[in-house]
């Protein structure tokens, strides 16, 4: 039988929290040093698995590409100068939640085509502050929602708010 250590035992449940991570979001948000010595270690255990650059846990092939983005605007955002004091996983239509300078931030991923869904259901929902990452600048225009919204792209891994 396998027993994780301490830092093996927070990466894997960073990973089951947020359902994948990639390795510059593992570095960039657990502050563990050796961090690839210790998935390697999960991986031989198979208690985590890799595919392509992306680590999840087993039987999760659902599409992370919504979570990566949102994790992508967690690490740039715990890199500036106020703190986020935790983020948690939401449900639909927001992927994440986070805690900053005492206010609450809901996050959604909108790719090209869901605009109109995503405008609804904010609009519906009882979220204050939302940031939206969209996939491409230009669909801010299809956006319609009357609450304080911040919208990003992120590209590379880069964080692009307008």
């Amino acid at each position: 039988m396998y027993y994780m250590n301490l830092k093996q035992e927070k990466i894997f449940e960073f990973i089951r929290t947020f359902r994948c991570a990639k390795l510059e979001h593992l570095k960039g948000l657990l502050d563990i040093k050796d961090i690839e010595k210790h998935l390697k270690t999960l991986i031989s255990e198979q208690k985590v698995y890799k595919i392509d650059d992306i680590y999840l846990l087993k039987n999760d092939i659902r599409n992370n590409s919504k979570i990566l983005k949102a994790l992508d605007l967690y690490v740039y955002l715990r890199n500036k100068e106020l703190p986020i004091h935790w983020c948690i996983p939401e449900d639909f239509p927001f992927i994440i939640a986070f805690f900053r300078n005492n206010k609450v931030f809901d996050v959604a991923v909108v790719k090209e085509g869901e605009e109109s869904l995503y405008s609804t259901v904010i609009n519906r929902s009882i979220s204050d502050r939302v940031i939206l990452i969209l996939y491409k600048r230009e669909q801010q225009e299809k956006i319609k929602i009357e609450k304080q919204v911040k919208f990003c792209t992120i590209e590379n891994g880069a964080v692009y708010f307008f």
